[in-house]
């Protein structure tokens, strides 16, 4: 059974434009990955995992468009009080360091499973990038949770 995509974007914590564009990535790059395997063409792996970078490159392109314009919108008002710029300055925090460490951790495993495709990677190198998506992955399935948990009607918590 497939998310939808309401469920997508409250699990992976993106926007619908970032699930578009990861999307269009992933497809192009099942495409070329098929294309690579059935020896229809001959670049190397980094040239096939490229869309996926691109994608990543436009999410943190995106990411500091955001972040921008949220910086400019709560120092704008007339007068902001000293508790709205804290909560401005401690979303700003949140926003960025999350999706970095999504950006970062998502470059780390596709440039080392591209590099290990490739045959210039380790296997160690793999299977700690592996590791260390596994890890994420579950830190955001925590912060899914509480947030899911604190959102459902009748509860106490």
């Amino acid at each position: 059974m497939l998310l939808s995509v309401q469920e997508l974007i409250v699990w992976t914590g993106l926007g619908p434009f970032e699930v578009a564009l990861h999307s269009l990535a992933l497809l192009v790059f099942t495409l070329l990955s098929t294309l690579r395997l059935e020896g229809v063409i001959s670049t190397s792996w980094h040239a096939v995992f490229s869309p996926l970078y691109v994608a990543l490159g436009l999410h943190l392109y995106h990411l500091s468009i955001v972040s921008a314009r949220m910086a400019v919108w709560g120092f704008q008002s007339s007068s902001p009080s000293r508790w709205a710029k804290k909560m401005l300055v401690a979303s700003l925090t949140f926003l960025i360091s999350t999706n970095l460490a999504g950006v970062g951790v998502l470059l780390f495993v596709e440039y080392s499973t591209a590099a290990f495709l490739n045959g210039g990677g380790s296997p160690d190198v793999l299977i700690s990038s592996l590791a260390l998506l596994l890890v994420y992955l579950v830190a955001r399935l925590c912060f899914v949770c509480r947030t899911l948990k604190s959102a459902a009607p009748g509860s106490l918590d």
